[in-house]
């Protein structure tokens, strides 16, 4: 919006303020005269540049007095060239949209063309005859409404879209926000089985194009119902919050990720990792936990504290198959485990990891 520009819209003389620029009293007089005759509301007067300034407010008279929709102007001014004083007002941004009528004795060509080359709007020669000040005061002031609701409309679409741009932001912030709960599980802040497979699909796809290796490790809390038994739900959650954290804390590479793949059963997916990285991290995972010293008297493996068993699974994906081959391979590790004890990890067979 221009500075200063408000939103006076008057279209009608009778609506307008109009400030009257004349060195001479007597054609002052005359001209406010005939600006009432005609219907004008508001009429102000000034003298010289000094006085206008004063009126309209200009950066070196303070602040702007009164509002003005239209000026009228004789080129002859007792301290001020008409059309340098035009030429001055015109570097206000507050008045971009005020026309300026110019009032002139003289018909020469030149001096029409340096008041429109200056930007006035229009021109009127004296001596003045009330139906053409009519007229012309009457066309002026309707470009000057239409180009303030054109500017209006113009503010309102601009304000629309920034509303509208703010609107899409936020929603895609809450769409981000959803999305990244829809992959997170809600008990333990990490990965869940969706964002899990999503992880595990994308990479699967990369090792194959890259010819590369991946290592899955599945982990379960052993004898975790005994521990829910003996110890109760909200327990449970804890001691599956505390696993979860355990977990993560063991991986320190951006390219890792270990979520919940369901129950007290967690899913390790390692990209670029060969049978025996995966396996180093397997057994640091397995320390990891049993060293949390959580109590477990009624676990079965004798540690008498939360332990994990491990199942870790290790081949060159090929786009021909599917990743679930590498999840059925480490689930059968994993049972593997428990089959030798528990609290221990197992690898699956070599013909699976050499797939």
């Amino acid at each position: 919006m221009i500075p200063g520009m408000g939103i006076r819209l008057a279209g009608r003389i009778s609506e307008a303020s109009i400030l009257v620029i004349e060195n001479d009293a007597t054609q002052m007089q005359l001209v406010t005269a005939m600006l009432k005759s005609i219907g004008a509301g508001r009429v102000a007067c000034a003298q010289s540049a000094e006085d206008a300034f004063a009126v309209i407010g200009y950066p070196e008279a303070g602040p702007k007095t009164h509002p003005v929709d239209l000026i009228l102007m004789d080129v002859v001014l007792a301290d001020s060239n008409g059309i340098d004083l035009y030429q001055r007002l015109a570097a206000s941004p507050a008045m971009a949209l005020v026309p300026i009528i110019i009032i002139t004795s003289l018909s020469d060509a030149e001096t029409l063309k340096d008041a429109f080359d200056a930007g006035a709007a229009d021109f009127i020669t004296k001596p003045i005859a009330d139906y053409e000040l009519e007229a012309r005061v009457s066309a002026a002031l309707g470009w000057r409404r239409s180009m303030l609701i054109r500017i209006e409309r113009e503010n309102e679409l601009e304000k629309r879209e920034k509303e509208l741009v703010k609107v899409t932001e936020v929603l895609q912030q809450t769409n981000e926000r959803l999305q990244l709960l829809s992959t997170r599980d809600a008990l333990t802040g990490i990965a869940n089985r969706r964002g899990l497979n999503d992880f595990l699909e994308m990479e699967w796809r990369r090792a194959a194009r890259e010819e590369g290796s991946l290592s899955l490790l599945m982990i379960d809390v052993d004898d975790f119902k005994n521990f829910n038994d003996t110890h109760g739900h909200q327990a449970g959650d804890e001691c599956l919050w505390m696993v979860a954290l355990s977990l993560k804390d063991c991986l320190h590479r951006g390219a890792d990720m270990v979520g919940r793949y369901g129950g007290e059963e967690f899913l390790a997916v390692l990209p670029d990792t060969p049978i025996e990285g995966a396996m180093n991290v397997a057994e640091v995972m397995r320390q990891s936990v049993e060293e949390k010293g959580i109590a477990h008297t009624e676990s079965r493996t004798g540690a008498g504290v939360v332990t994990v068993s491990v199942g870790v699974a290790c081949g060159k994906p090929k786009m021909a198959m599917v990743s679930d081959s590498l999840l059925t391979a480490a689930d059968t590790a994993l049972y593997e485990a428990k089959s030798q004890g528990r609290n221990r990890v197992v690898t699956a067979p070599d013909l699976v990891t050499a797939a």
